[in-house]
């Protein structure tokens, strides 16, 4: 029944958006490791070489030695930042981290959920909801009270759908984003 309801979901917003409920409810059942990447240190190559094929255009003076750097950040295993990773196998699937202030533009937000990619191989299997939710499960244990994230996607996309809320728009780095907010305590 899930297959149908994804394949569904291209011909029609209504019954995406059933698929997209459906989905958060339940878990497709694809063989999948998550992990710490405290845990995995031999990806952090790999998830560098991914990052800065995917968003090293963004900043130029950003080489993929400088991203491998400052995954070194994220060998720690009992405090933020931290990635976790989504493994087939040996196989990297993605990656999603809980960082520490993310942008200066909003320094007052503390705790954020980036660098969320999934191979595109595993896109469309639940790998990213998956990597969000784990993400946000390891903020309940750090007691964290709210995950910001930025987006490039205005209408909040995936984020949006599973309960994510628009704070603003914002521009940076010559591109419009979507500050988002899931606020994991109530105020």
């Amino acid at each position: 029944m899930g297959t149908i309801l994804l394949l569904a979901k291209r011909y029609h917003s209504d019954i995406f958006q059933l698929t997209a409920d459906y989905i958060h409810r339940i878990k497709i059942q694809i063989p999948m490791k998550l992990v710490q990447l405290s845990n995995s240190i031999d990806l952090v190559s790999e998830i560098a070489e991914l990052y800065f094929q995917e968003w090293g255009h963004f900043n130029p003076r950003l080489n993929q030695s400088d991203i491998e750097a400052s995954l070194q950040r994220y060998l720690q295993s009992n405090e933020i930042p931290q990635a976790v990773v989504a493994l087939e196998g040996e196989n990297l699937m993605g990656v999603a981290q809980v960082k520490i202030r993310e942008l200066s533009l909003y320094s007052q937000h503390e705790h954020w959920l980036g660098g969320v990619f999934v191979k595109p191989e595993f896109r469309g299997k639940s790998v990213g909801l998956t990597l969000i939710q784990q993400a946000v499960e390891l903020a309940h244990t750090y007691d964290i009270e709210a995950l910001y994230l930025q987006t490039l996607r205005l209408d909040g996309g995936l984020y949006r759908k599973i309960g994510w809320k628009p704070v603003e728009v914002f521009q940076h780095d010559g591109h419009t984003k979507l500050l988002m907010v899931n606020q994991l305590k109530n105020e």
